[in-house]
């Protein structure tokens, strides 16, 4: 086997409603487009879910497309533009059914 990709995500259970959250995701670029980052997101989401997140958060430069597109089609919407220390967007996905 050969590792082409990790995500790296944990819960803060210790704020309102337990918050999970994407640190990282990475694949090698020659296995991108096939899909692994989105079983990657997918995988975290539900472990996050089964653990009891309420929400999902994330963050990402402001020019991540990539990303951007991949936590769209995953139902993450940008809640705020930070500038400090980088220009970067937060990104939160409620998790069904649970509230914050």
């Amino acid at each position: 086997s050969v590792v082409v990709g990790h995500v790296i995500y944990f819960l803060r259970a210790h704020e309102p409603g337990q918050t999970g959250y994407i640190f990282t995701i990475y694949v090698d670029a020659a296995h991108r487009r096939a899909g692994i980052a989105a079983k990657l997101l997918a995988h975290a989401i539900a472990w996050l879910e089964a653990q009891g997140a309420s929400t999902v958060t994330a963050h990402t430069h402001v020019d991540n497309q990539p990303f951007l597109r991949l936590a769209t089609r995953h139902a993450f919407h940008v809640t705020e533009r930070i500038e400090s220390p980088w220009p970067h967007l937060a990104l939160v996905r409620p998790i069904s059914g649970r509230t914050p």
